[in-house]
């Protein structure tokens, strides 16, 4: 992905066959872990325990967690469990063997954080996991203003105790004013929530930090993150008002800091929803080039092979990624999306199901497994799904589909009405896509030229959704997917898949 086709370097590109593909993906234990087999040494970095004396600084002792897991996964000699995976421990009541032969890690560093106003008093402890033994420990009692020193200390500490050779110097902790980065931690906490609320305030709680400090190249990155999901999954944001504001805030901490591999993987997202595919590959390669071995950038090398139509890669990077972190839910939940194009739909829902263990309160699940659920035949549990659904939006969407389905026009038509109403000028797309539900073909391909002229960021991705296979048959599909400029590997332009028989049943989702 990114090479020119004679060198493939990064990730090998094998292109996509939508529907046919029919290679078996390892599955992952009912635990989700998997042991690993490297001969490097491999430490799980626990969340510190808040130790406060409100008890109210969780968003702080995960935060200095967070920042000694990036400053450890620097050292090629060190596997790094990631943060997902760490933290899933917390609050449960495993020994450290236990965690450890989960994680497959040779060493744990735990520790904790207390936090009254100015003053810190950070614990932390190396452990050996075969028999528990402590290979270090230290108290360090100092003021917020040492927090960055602090961190730095520690991280050497690990290396030193774990006898690893340095080939250069550690990494440091980039530093801010430390009220900057106390509002940056909380937003970054707020962010890992997946909710409407949350994003809202995450984002105020990082345009605070920037105005503070507004060099702090990590700040810039979070807000590109926050603003990208909001607009790209939440919808709480205008698309091109959205793609905008993160694209100028990735590209404000990339001119900080030149050589960060997630600034470049989240330029490559925002690529490919402005339909900049060339750009797409050369950042996420580019990312792949500094840091191979973050799970987070493998996981969106993943998505944007989703949206490039390359299904088969997208699930062996998605395999590869649930490897890496099996408790980062993005990733199940992706898996079952291109579980559903290629219409493996019980494997789809395996995948849902694990993503909704992971990650109980994240967003779209009752909706994903709804259009599952629906293409499977079964209508009413379909239905009963959809009813938890608590987003407008995807509920008047889901719902349209099942109640077309279940032959009660009238009430689709009202609901199609309403979609209309409310989304029309935001989210063509979609509207072609309940159009070629409905079997209006016209309507649906002009609804696909309204979504082409304004240039709708859900165009990339939805062309993959099954209801369009409606259209497949019609010689306009073909002529529309020619001019979407698409790379080679896509699977939609792969000619045999237009000599399938075209299905108008109305139960497709």
């Amino acid at each position: 992905m990114g090479d020119n086709g004679q060198r493939q370097q990064i990730i090998k590109t094998i292109h996509g066959r939508g529907y046919r593909f029919i290679a078996d993906v390892e599955e992952l234990p009912d635990g989700l872990t998997e042991k690993s087999h490297s001969s490097r040494k491999t430490i799980a970095v626990l969340a510190f325990s808040d130790l406060s004396p409100e008890n109210d600084q969780e968003y702080f002792s995960d935060g200095i967690s967070e920042e000694l897991i990036n400053l450890l996964n620097k050292i090629p000699q060190l596997k790094v469990i990631s943060r997902t995976s760490s933290f899933s421990y917390k609050g449960k009541n495993k020994s450290i063997k236990e965690i450890a032969g989960d994680l497959g890690a040779s060493h744990i560093l735990e520790g904790s954080v207390r936090k009254s106003g100015n003053d810190l008093r950070i614990t932390a402890q190396l452990i050996q996991a075969s028999d528990s033994t402590p290979l270090w420990s230290e108290t360090y009692r100092h003021t917020m203003d040492d927090i960055f020193k602090t961190q730095d200390v520690i991280a050497g500490s690990v290396t030193k105790h774990l006898k690893l050779t340095l080939f250069g110097e550690l990494s440091k902790t980039t530093p801010t004013n430390p009220d900057a980065y106390t509002l940056y931690l909380q937003a970054n906490h707020l962010h890992q929530k997946f909710t409407d609320e949350a994003s809202k305030e995450a984002e105020d709680k990082v345009t605070q930090s920037i105005a503070i400090d507004p060099t702090y190249a990590p700040s810039w990155l979070l807000l590109s993150r926050i603003i990208f999901r909001a607009t790209s999954y939440l919808y709480q944001k205008p698309f091109s008002d959205g793609l905008k504001s993160a694209e100028e805030a990735v590209r404000n901490a990339l001119a900080l800091d030149s050589n960060n591999a997630r600034s470049y993987a989240q330029l490559s997202l925002i690529n490919i929803m402005n339909w900049d595919f060339e750009s797409s590959i050369f950042n996420i390669n580019k990312a792949m080039e500094l840091d191979s071995n973050d799970s987070e950038i493998v996981s969106i090398a993943a998505h944007n092979a989703m949206d490039l139509g390359r299904l088969d890669e997208a699930i062996e990077l998605l395999s590869k990624a649930i490897r890496m972190d099996p408790y980062l839910a993005i990733n199940y939940y992706n898996l079952g999306i291109v579980y559903s194009w290629l219409c493996r739909f019980e494997d789809a829902l395996n995948a849902i199901d694990k993503y909704n263990r992971v990650s109980p309160d994240a967003a779209l699940q009752h909706t994903t497994v709804s259009f599952i659920l629906l293409r499977q035949g079964r209508c009413q549990d379909a239905l009963a799904e959809s009813e938890k659904e608590p987003h407008e939006f995807w509920k008047l969407y889901t719902q349209h589909c099942i109640f077309l389905a279940l032959g009660q026009k009238r009430k689709a038509d009202t609901l199609l009405k309403e979609f209309i109403r409310q989304y029309s000028q935001t989210h063509p797309t979609t509207l072609a896509y309940l159009y070629a539900c409905r079997g209006e073909d016209d309507k649906a391909f002009t609804w696909l030229e309204t979504a082409y002229a304004q240039r709708d960021p859900n165009l990339v991705m939805k062309m993959n959704y099954t209801y369009f296979r409606n259209l497949h048959h019609d010689p306009r599909w073909q002529a529309f997917v020619g001019k979407m400029g698409f790379p080679e590997g896509h699977w939609l332009l792969e000619q045999d898949i237009y000599r399938e028989a075209p299905d108008h049943s109305s139960s497709i989702v």
